[in-house]
């Protein structure tokens, strides 16, 4: 039986199935942040983080979710921080890194006005270490999930066999390693109220495969499945 899938809402990386849905791409729980991320920037720039880290108090840990516009050379022509999904308030340093990393020359995509979504962790001690998380383009993401609707298919239409009006929502996050596999995935929201269903679509992105993530490091997805029968 054929279904609708639609992927919405955005809060940081949101990726849809449907044409022109918005990507979010959230940053690591706390326990999952990596702290050996291999960087491909120069070290200048990495300083130039450290310094904005510097200005802050001398407590302050966590994260901060940039997203990026770049052009088809990878120049960063726009950089906003997504509060919604970081862990720092502290304006000043949200302000200097906002203007650091439109200083960054990222991988060309051969296409204008591309969105990016890095997050920058900060660790107070030992010695202000700042590391920086991989990054994908949204459009790879969206790609790779696209291919693999067929396993999604399959999950949903077992439930309708027994439940032909099962209607709702299902966000899975998943994480993207170095290599580009996904190591870990999990149900994050659902409206289901259905387990079954819940773990078959979340434990798909595990077998999946993307692009590694630019400048080494993680990248966690939030994907929102809106699933509802034919009409």
């Amino acid at each position: 039986m054929p279904f609708v899938t639609r992927l919405v809402g955005i809060a940081s990386l949101t990726l849809c199935a449907c044409a022109h849905a918005p990507i979010a791409v959230q940053k690591a729980p706390p326990a999952e942040v990596p702290t050996n991320v291999p960087l491909t920037m120069k070290d200048e720039r990495l300083a130039a983080l450290q310094a904005c880290h510097g200005r802050a108090p001398l407590a302050v840990d966590g994260s901060l979710q940039t997203e990026l516009l770049i052009d088809a050379k990878g120049a960063v022509i726009e950089s906003k921080v997504d509060a919604a999904h970081s862990t720092l308030v502290d304006e000043a340093l949200i302000d200097c890194v906002r203007v650091e990393v439109k200083n960054w020359k990222l991988m060309p995509s051969g296409s204008n006005d591309n969105k990016i979504v890095t997050t920058i962790y900060f660790r107070s001690t030992p010695n202000r270490q700042v590391h920086i998380g991989g990054s994908i383009h949204k459009e790879a993401i969206r790609s790779v999930v696209r291919a693999h609707m067929n396993e999604i298919r399959s999950c949903y239409e077992k439930e309708l066999n027994t439940n032909p009006s099962l209607t709702g929502r299902v966000m899975c996050q998943f994480r993207i390693s170095p290599t580009g596999a996904v190591d870990f995935s999990r149900i994050e929201t659902s409206s289901f109220a259905n387990e079954s269903l819940e773990k078959c679509i979340c434990d798909s992105p595990t077998g999946w495969s993307f692009p590694k993530p630019d400048g080494g490091g993680f990248v966690v997805v939030s994907y929102p499945f809106v699933l509802k029968p034919p009409e």
